[in-house]
């Protein structure tokens, strides 16, 4: 389901051939197409960032 999704939201959302796209829709099927494509990638970030803030801003005990 996870590689099929993309494929399903081009063929929903695309109109057929003779219908031309106008440039705005485009640019937002591209972006979404793209976060739909890569959207396992892109988690890991966020998953990490909580992490990564709270290390630098927390208080060491070491320095103590």
């Amino acid at each position: 389901m996870m590689f099929g999704l993309p494929a399903a939201v081009k063929a929903f959302l695309l109109p057929g051939l003779t219908d031309p796209v106008p440039f705005s829709e485009r640019m937002i099927l591209e972006v979404t197409i793209f976060f739909l494509a890569w959207r396992f990638l892109l988690i890991l970030p966020a998953i990490a960032l909580p992490f990564i803030i709270a290390t630098f801003t927390s208080e060491s005990r070491a320095r103590k």
